[in-house]
């Protein structure tokens, strides 16, 4: 890290100044082209220094403000990494990941975002910090179960939620044909609900059935919709 950036980080006197400069440094990762590789990581570490050091300012705070503000960081560090996967760059969003994760380790999207690029990368070594493989991928399905607990008793209408596993994703792990489904109707509902304003299962729903409506579509009874792709 050069001196420029540690006297910045050092220098930070609250948790939100932290969370700028942390975010600040990540967009300049994002937005860095055509330099050697040795920059780009230069850079990725001063971003990820900048974020363990808004941990630490969070821990000494510990007001509502902060814990807050963590949530809305890790929020913004898990879409950085899906833009650098986008730039071929996995390794760098693995960090970024990690991070993220250091900073909550409950938090969902991070850990799902984890596993993938993990799977990518294939990195399951022993020294890892994190989980082996299978034990990575059961903690993954045990969050997908509580995020879709009620599904079954919401009926055709299903669980408006974005699951930490992805229904492509679904597909190339070792997770049956039932729970696909579960997958599968969860993140289509919620697709609709967030392009609709729906913040609850309930006007999803309604929103899905009206978006049918519009469409066309009659509401299969039976609760499924068949799909064809030319």
């Amino acid at each position: 890290m050069d001196l420029l950036q540690r006297a910045a980080v050092s220098r930070v006197a609250s948790s939100a100044e932290a969370r700028e400069l942390a975010l600040a440094t990540v967009q300049i990762l994002l937005n860095t082209r055509r330099v050697p590789e040795a920059s780009l990581k230069q850079i990725l570490h001063q971003a990820v220094a900048a974020v363990d050091r808004f941990r630490q300012m969070t821990m000494e705070e510990a007001t509502g403000e902060a814990s807050e503000q963590q949530s809305h960081v890790c929020n913004a560090l898990v879409s950085f990494g899906h833009q650098l996967e986008g730039m071929d760059r996995p390794t760098m969003a693995l960090d970024i990941y990690m991070a993220s994760l250091r900073l909550d380790p409950t938090h969902v999207n991070s850990r799902a975002s984890l596993f993938k690029v993990r799977e990518w990368l294939c990195d399951w070594n022993a020294s890892s910090a994190y989980a082996g493989r299978e034990k990575a991928f059961q903690e993954i399905m045990a969050i997908v179960a509580a995020q879709l607990a009620g599904d079954d008793a919401a009926g055709p209408a299903g669980i408006a939620v974005q699951t930490a596993l992805q229904p492509l994703t679904a597909l190339s792990q070792d997770v049956d044909a039932s729970m696909q489904r579960r997958i599968a109707r969860a993140w289509s509902l919620a697709y609709v609900a967030l392009s609709r304003g729906a913040h609850d299962q309930r006007t999803a729903s309604r929103h899905r059935n009206q978006m049918l409506t519009e469409a066309g579509v009659a509401r299969p009874m039976d609760g499924r919709l068949n799909v064809a792709y030319l």
